[in-house]
């Protein structure tokens, strides 16, 4: 349980991810929700 929770905390919360712009999990999430075209929002904030 503890290895379960360093990821959702580490990699989801704080982890800067390359392929998401650099972003965090859940920071990109957070905009994929608020994005109404999710595959075009997501490629207009890389550019």
């Amino acid at each position: 349980m503890r290895l379960h929770e360093y990821i959702e905390v580490f990699y989801n919360q704080q982890r800067l991810h390359q392929a998401l712009g650099y972003r965090s999990l859940d920071e990109f999430e957070r905009q994929m929700e608020t994005c109404n075209l999710h595959v075009c929002c997501f490629w207009a904030t890389l550019m």
